[in-house]
């Protein structure tokens, strides 16, 4: 059974590869040094995702961005600085559809170019699927928050931010 990181834990890994290796090692020694702490803070309560439970979800809410699948499968679903990704796991019962049909309603109407991953209260935190960067929906603004500290160039960048 997975282990239970803690976001302090998940920030110091994370830094520590961040900038000399790919996503996939990033992942892989995020996960390979996981196995070997015990719990300090709850991080995630759910084990890796299968593929067939990513499937499951694509059904539903269409394809997963590459960089967020890879980061379900290898690290698993996650709180991170007390922000809740939407989880995968369960098909139809996935916190990420969730989130995608909260996306649709009429009072969020996020643009169908913007892959919603997280919510904070009156905002999303979406992958632009033209170019990979991480934006700030705002519901009540209705557009992207403009602000350059409230994008990212990538999800790893937005990650590291979050961590940090």
């Amino acid at each position: 059974m997975k282990k239970v990181l803690s976001f302090v834990l998940m920030a110091v890994i994370y830094m520590q590869v961040h900038a000399t290796l790919d996503q996939q090692n990033v992942f892989d020694s995020f996960n390979a040094k996981s196995r070997v702490l015990k719990s300090i803070d709850a991080v995630t309560d759910k084990l890796l995702p299968t593929e067939a439970e990513c499937l499951a979800v694509e059904d539903i809410i269409g394809e997963i961005p590459s960089i967020l699948k890879q980061f379900y499968l290898n690290c698993g679903n996650h709180v991170l600085h007390g922000y809740e990704m939407g989880f995968v796991y369960k098909g139809a019962d996935s916190s990420l559809v969730k989130l995608h049909e909260i996306a649709k309603e009429d009072d969020w109407s996020i643009p169908l170019t913007y892959f919603p991953f997280c919510r904070d209260q009156d905002s999303m935190y979406c992958l632009d699927k033209k170019n990979g960067k991480v934006v700030i929906f705002d519901r009540f603004e209705k557009q992207i928050d403009e602000d350059p500290k409230y994008q990212w160039d990538s999800f790893l960048s937005w990650l590291n931010s979050t961590l940090g």
